[in-house]
This record gives C-alpha cells, structure tokens and sequence, in this order.
C-alpha cells in the first residue's frame, strides 16, 4: 500500500517558464522587453509570436515560474510587479499589453519577489539563504526579545551579538 504525504502541496507536473524577449528591428519597442508564459519550449512559443510579423527577436530571459513550495506564479504577476515599482508598459491607455520598459535586472527581480514573498525595496535578483549559525544567531535573538518583553514589558530588551565576519553581507 502506497501511503502518499499531504503535508506539502504536491507539485505539478507541468514546468511553467517566465520567458521575455526583445525585437530590434522595430524602433517603438526600443527599451522595451515582451514577457510572457508558457508551459512549452521558449523558442517555440516565441517563434509562434514573431513569425508573423517578421520580428527580428532575441530571447533575454527564460526562468522558471515554480515557487520552492511547489506553487507557480504568472506573467500576469511579473507584470504586476514591474508596474507597481514604477516601470511602464507599452501601452499606457487601454492597450496594456505584455511589453514593459525594463531591463532584465528588473524582470529577474520581480521574479525573485515572486519566488520569496519578499517585497524589496531595492532591485535584487538573487535571494540567499541564511547559513546555520547565522539562522541560529537571528533564532536566538528572536527568542530573547519575545521572553524579555513577556517578563518585563516596559523595559527595552538588549542583546549584545558577537558578530562574525561577513554576518549579514548579503541581506
């Protein structure tokens, strides 16, 4: 008998890809980078976009669009993002299409948002995990703060860190 674990929400068998080119034989879309969805092969699904119109294109970017948890995100979302830090579609009336002003620093950190939950404030495109006795140092901490206001909670808690070389250098 097969016992199966739900626990974890299982991941899917598909593989969802944010992908995002350019054209450079058409000047209105200097700047600008498609980005899209799809579950297929990127080229594939790019030459089925520029084909038809004779579109000089280059592929930027392919990432995947799955979460460490197993959960996706969509191009939709990716989009969201970029516009909400302030970088422009194409289109800016009713025509919102998948073009944004942008670079792929920017889609990559849109990305990394997605994939973490971790709204930045700064363009990041890389996310790092904690070492262990820095997770345990932070833990620690934590720890301290919440037991010390339960017992005194008029009086601020103070914790002295014997910091490491390096603690922190990439957060």
């Amino acid at each position: 008998m097969t016992q199966t674990n739900n626990f974890f929400q299982q991941r899917p068998k598909i593989d969802p890809k944010i992908y995002g080119y350019i054209v450079t034989n058409m000047p209105d879309h200097d700047g600008y980078i498609k980005i899209g969805q799809t579950i297929r092969e990127v080229p594939v699904r790019v030459r089925e976009q520029t084909h038809t119109v004779v579109a000089n294109s280059r592929i930027v970017l392919k990432e995947s669009a799955m979460r460490n948890d197993g959960t996706s995100f969509s191009d939709h979302e990716v989009r969201a993002v970029l516009v909400r830090n302030g970088f422009r579609p194409l289109g800016l009336g009713e025509d919102r299409n998948e073009w944004i002003k942008c670079s792929v620093q920017d889609v990559l950190a849109a990305i990394s948002e997605l994939r973490t939950g971790i709204r930045h404030t700064a363009v990041r495109n890389q996310s790092f995990a904690m070492r262990p006795e820095q997770a345990r140092a932070v833990q620690q901490t934590m720890d301290y703060f919440d037991a010390a206001k339960k017992e005194e909670p008029n009086r601020a808690p103070k914790f002295l860190w014997n910091a490491k070389m390096r603690f922190g250098k990439t957060f």
